[in-house]
């Protein structure tokens, strides 16, 4: 087969006039982004609105992969915390720390079994934002890979969501918690 000639899937993108909320809808799937999260309740609302629209407009029944992807990009000086290593839990606040020379970076991922049908990825890694501050990134996948009955979508999106959560506990520090989980 001659990948070079293959079919390139179209992905269409559709973007809120402010830039902060984004639908990309495919042949194979369904996502909605949003770059000023502000929690679970609100997110739920806007995908049950996307949901409704497709489910409106398309003969969807089942879903083969349901997943919440939480990407944290951490500012210590924003969450009022003094540096990187105070954003993370022990071992992971351990790699941001060194007092072998120059400090490059770290990333680290994780894949993990929650039970048999929910797995996830979570990869903990420093970044450097525009303007030289050293931060923290947390990018957590919670998914399901088989299939789900429409009527299933919500009660297993609120299950990974709060895998997602005792996920995102286990890494960030109690500091980092206190501010920034309701």
């Amino acid at each position: 087969m001659n990948l070079a000639n293959a079919p390139v899937p179209t992905a269409h993108i559709f973007q809120s006039n402010d830039m902060v909320w984004s639908i990309t809808l495919s042949v194979a799937s369904l996502s909605l982004t949003t770059t000023r999260y502000s929690d679970w309740k609100q997110f739920k609302r806007r995908l049950e609105q996307v949901t409704a629209a497709a489910l409106d407009t398309f003969d969807i029944r089942t879903c083969n992969r349901v997943g919440l992807r939480y990407i944290n990009a951490i500012r210590p000086s924003s969450v009022d915390l003094r540096d990187s290593s105070s954003t993370l839990r022990s071992p992971y606040s351990d790699l941001v720390k060194t007092d072998l020379g120059e400090f490059l970076g770290v990333n680290t991922t994780i894949d993990y079994r929650i039970d048999e049908s929910v797995k996830g990825r979570s990869s903990v890694g420093t970044i450097q934002f525009m303007d030289g501050e050293e931060g923290v990134l947390i990018d957590d996948d919670t998914f399901v890979e088989e299939q789900i009955q429409i009527e299933e979508l919500y009660p297993t999106l609120d299950r990974l969501n709060s895998y997602s959560l005792e996920t995102f506990k286990k890494i960030a520090s109690d500091d980092l918690i206190s501010k920034v989980v309701s």
